[in-house]
């Protein structure tokens, strides 16, 4: 049987709570990712999603058929990151990942190893 540690992307990309959410969304456009874990030196304090970026999008109807979307450059990623974040252990069945992924409606776990460290992150699209 699959584990997390078959499907799981090794080089997690993080952000701090500090860090602006435009370069939160700079990152994520760059590296093509959809999540970003948030930590607070080695603590995870959050996850950063493209849904929350979008919460964070301020909206201003230019004229009839235009709109002008933007991010306030003052806005931290605190602001707008979730939690709490569920985690599974690297030789956690996938089925299990799944069906918790499903039940939870979350689109991204992180994966921690025997030492709990943090070693990767699985996403719905990983699992499609």
């Amino acid at each position: 049987m699959k584990s997390a540690k078959t499907l799981m992307k090794k080089n997690l990309v993080k952000v701090s709570p500090e860090d602006p959410i435009l370069e939160a969304y700079r990152l994520m456009y760059l590296k093509n990712i959809r999540h970003l874990p948030v930590f607070d030196g080695d603590t995870l304090v959050g996850m950063l999603s493209d849904r929350d970026i979008q919460r964070a999008m301020v909206v201003n109807k230019t004229d009839d058929l235009n709109l002008e979307v933007f991010l306030s450059s003052g806005r931290k990623v605190e602001e707008y990151m979730s939690w709490p974040i569920f985690t599974v252990m690297d030789a956690q069945p996938l089925g299990f990942i799944i069906e918790e992924m499903i039940n939870r409606k979350i689109s991204a776990v992180l994966v921690q190893n025997n030492s709990f460290e943090y070693v990767g992150i699985i996403t719905t699209e990983d699992i499609m």
